[in-house]
């Protein structure tokens, strides 16, 4: 992401952190290998803190801040399994950008409170790019009702940039009012998720019916996406 203010910025330079904070994460042996021979260097570069963008603190979320990491992999096709473990370890929201010698790849996660533990966090969307979107930029985001909202319009969008080509009206969904509502940003990201599905199903299918009725779900849940929010 890109023009985040400066009185966000962490110091000149950021603040590293340690690696063990991460690698002495609960996994299985060969995944806490993979994460240590992967996970090079970590660096909190912003922090969104303070009430200019209000916080929002309920029996469901505890969004008070939002953090920024630079996270260094020896290899950027990792960025998916480090994301998300780093997610599930990170209660706070947190905007991941991974980079190796030669790519960028940002991570977001939507994140609320356990139902059974309200000290721990449920990790409900995870959105992984494959390059880092350069049109995803701070100033653009529109919600900024609070913390949440905005961070959910930031990681939808980075979504919308990576996917543009599911929903043949992506492009439009920019200029959509969908994203001054948090919850309708929510289901707009989990409806184009479960577009991206569908046609993924459709490109295993063997069967003629099978490809017959996805596209018939296919159909419905862009016209879905029509309805809704454009």
């Amino acid at each position: 992401m890109f023009n985040i203010p400066a009185n966000y910025k962490i110091g000149s330079n950021g603040k590293r952190l340690n690696l063990k904070t991460f690698t002495s994460a609960d996994l299985k042996a060969g995944e806490k290998k993979r994460l240590r021979e992967n996970l090079k260097r970590v660096t909190l570069t912003h922090q969104i803190s303070g009430e200019a963008i209000p916080s929002l603190i309920n029996e469901e979320y505890n969004c008070a801040v939002i953090l920024f990491l630079d996270i260094q992999l020896a290899d950027i096709k990792h960025a998916a399994f480090v994301g998300r473990v780093i997610q599930n370890l990170i209660k706070p929201y947190c905007v991941l950008r991974f980079y190796d010698a030669a790519q960028q790849a940002l991570c977001f996660a939507h994140k609320r409170l356990s139902k059974t533990e309200t000290s721990e966090i449920v990790v409900e969307e995870l959105v992984v790019t494959k390059h880092h979107p350069l049109a995803l930029d701070f100033t653009d985001l529109k919600n900024r009702a609070n913390k949440r909202d905005l961070y959910l319009e930031a990681m939808t969008k980075a979504y919308l940039c990576e996917n543009d080509r599911i929903f043949m009206k992506a492009r439009a969904l920019f200029d959509s009012k969908v994203w001054f509502d948090g919850r309708q940003t929510l289901n707009l990201l989990r409806d184009l998720k479960t577009l991206e599905a569908l046609k993924a199903d459709k490109s295993r299918a063997v069967m003629a019916q099978d490809k017959v009725a996805l596209n018939k779900q296919i159909k419905e849940q862009i016209n879905l996406l029509k309805t809704n929010y454009l």
